[in-house]
């Protein structure tokens, strides 16, 4: 329905800000990690710069737990709810998984933090909401895109279909026709149900359902389909 089209719309376009946003939050996270991973490339700072370097370590150390925050909130509350939906229900899914894997990151990550030592995994569990954050908004992009397509196809179809009963024609919406019964298709006119072709002989365009470019000569017997 238009309502329902509407709303996933409006699903997809939510999901699309709170990952904007929370990519925008994980990449600062992510430069704060590698500046906190670079003494293990570049070794330890000269005995003049250890307490500089101290205090930019514990700066970047509070700035990724802060900056993580965000996307916890952004892109972990869906999940969380899921997962709360699927547990009263009796059910575990991946979404259970995400959660402790993501779960754990982050507070062993705030515990480092505040102990003043360890190390911190900020940027793992950013990304790992912001991936599968943008893996389903993928997929409700497609298939809303599905859908949209489903309902152009529908549109194509008659409301009503000449049957023939009684030996006249009469004009019956689409939802009545029932199997067996024989109807009639003028030129230029769309197959509004799946049928076999009883007499007569056409060329039907089949572009909408198969692709050809050309039009698919018709002869008794063979099938036709609704909406070409």
């Amino acid at each position: 329905s238009v309502t329902d089209a509407r709303g996933s719309e409006g699903h997809i376009r939510w999901i699309m800000a709170r990952l904007g946003i929370s990519i925008f939050f994980t990449m600062n996270v992510m430069v704060f990690a590698m500046a906190l991973w670079s003494q293990d490339w570049y070794g330890a700072p000269s005995s003049g710069e250890v307490a500089l370097a101290d205090v930019l370590w514990q700066l970047f150390r509070y700035l990724g737990l802060l900056f993580s925050l965000p996307v916890l909130v952004l892109l972990g509350g869906p999940i969380i709810d899921n997962v709360v939906d699927c547990l009263r229900r009796g059910i575990v899914n991946a979404d259970v998984l995400i959660l402790l894997g993501v779960a754990a990151a982050y507070v062993y990550s705030a515990a480092s933090v505040f102990q003043g030592t360890g190390h911190v995994y900020f940027e793992v569990a950013c990304m790992v909401l912001v991936m599968v954050t943008l893996g389903r908004w993928l997929e409700a992009t497609g298939k809303h895109r599905a859908g949209e397509i489903m309902d152009d196809l529908a549109d194509l179809l008659p409301d009503k279909v000449r049957v023939v009963r009684g030996g006249a024609a009469q004009m019956v919406p689409r939802e009545q026709i029932a199997v067996g019964e024989i109807f009639r298709i003028g030129p230029g006119e769309r197959f509004a149900v799946d049928g076999r072709i009883v007499s007569g002989t056409s060329e039907v365009n089949q572009q909408v359902l198969t692709g050809e470019s050309l039009p698919v000569v018709k002869h008794p017997g063979d099938l036709v389909f609704s909406g070409t």
